[in-house]
């Protein structure tokens, strides 16, 4: 409860086992951005984007932060493993300068959450940049950054001094737990991969095109499927966010209504007053915010 009431109330702070993949090599913007849908070749030094990366589909391989530095570029995601968007650009490398390697190791991702946070960060002499930007002091680096809803995103080298978690806590930011991180990112209907985010899914259903989909750069592996899907209009599902009125549903249960699959869930969480919630997909005919649907076994109120 009190963790809940800091990232929603104070500030809260955790740390997340976050993927983050660099790339280097003089011809890394242009590899990156002939691999997802944002428009990487536009990205300045010390500016970042969300991008989807797609397979020969148009299906989602991963949905990521790509930062762009002086010397190389991070592609930051909530992937378990960042080994799957590494094959998968890999098999791509012919004769590009462009090196790839696994630093998740070599960061300390803290996400930092709640209406106090930019007076805690102040105190603790972060700064915030406005959102695409990026403020790096070169050994921290600090983002804006939908985890959990709308937060701020540090990265620190894990064996540098400045452990910027510990100075949030001492300056009266909450410790908060990963469960805690997954309540709100439900509450606040932000998809992570390997949960949301899979390759059963194509990007516009998550309902982020203007911050991830350029529609206007070009060619990039998938574009077809993007393009075609922007000229029908949308796609059938929408990703959403729903509070369980009646009945029971678990991770992976199809919701159906008069015995046909309207949605499927695919988080779950209960709320301090034992509310539960989930995040899924649903038809677009039924995911209309504050729509109360009479399933089949289930009621439930769109969120």
């Amino acid at each position: 409860m009190e963790e809940y009431q800091a990232l929603t109330e104070s500030c809260g702070v955790a740390e997340l086992p976050l993927s983050i993949i660099r790339v280097a090599g003089n011809d890394r913007a242009k590899f990156v951005h002939n691999f997802c849908t944002a428009d990487i070749k536009k990205l300045e030094t010390d500016s970042c984007c969300e991008a989807f990366f797609l397979n020969t589909k148009g299906k989602t391989i991963c949905h990521g932060i790509v930062i762009c530095r002086e010397i190389d570029l991070l592609i930051v995601s909530t992937a378990k493993s960042p080994e799957v968007l590494i094959e998968n650009l890999d098999r791509y490398l012919l004769s590009e300068d462009v090196q790839l390697s696994d630093v998740s190791k070599i960061w300390r991702s803290v996400f930092v959450c709640g209406p106090q946070s930019s007076v805690l960060l102040g105190e603790a002499e972060v700064r915030v940049p406005t959102e695409s930007k990026v403020s790096n002091t070169g050994f921290q680096l600090t983002i804006q950054a939908e985890l959990a809803g709308l937060g701020v995103l540090i990265l620190e080298p894990v064996e540098g001094d400045v452990q910027v978690a510990q100075k949030l806590i001492d300056g009266g930011a909450v410790e908060c737990s990963s469960e805690s991180i997954h309540l709100l990112r439900v509450q606040k209907q932000t998809p992570w991969c390997d949960s949301e985010i899979t390759d059963k899914c194509l990007p516009q259903e998550f309902r982020r095109d203007s911050k991830a989909i350029s529609f206007t750069k070009g060619c990039y592996l998938g574009q077809e499927t993007v393009a075609r899907l922007d000229a029908l209009g949308h796609v059938n599902r929408y990703v959403a966010g729903f509070e369980l009125l009646d009945g029971e549903v678990a991770v992976g249960d199809e919701i159906r209504k008069d015995e046909k699959k309207i949605g499927v869930a695919t988080s779950m969480a209960k709320t301090p007053d034992g509310t539960t919630i989930a995040l899924g997909f649903l038809k677009v005919e039924f995911a209309k915010p504050g729509e109360e649907i009479e399933c089949d076994g289930l009621k439930l109120q769109v969120s």
